[in-house]
């Protein structure tokens, strides 16, 4: 068994499985969700630059 990864193959399984669109999703899914649910800290953490 190789240790490297058949990069061509690798491409193919990113692209069914929609993996950047997955990626992008899911980090604004969690960072809603952190605003929502610590808004003390999302405040805090964002002063200035970013609306409620």
């Amino acid at each position: 068994m190789s240790n490297y990864v058949n990069i061509e193959n690798f491409k193919k399984w990113v692209i069914e499985k929609d993996l950047e669109n997955e990626t992008i999703k899911g980090f604004w899914e969690n960072f809603n969700s952190w605003k929502e649910e610590y808004p003390e800290e999302y405040i805090e953490t964002f002063e200035e630059g970013f609306e409620l």
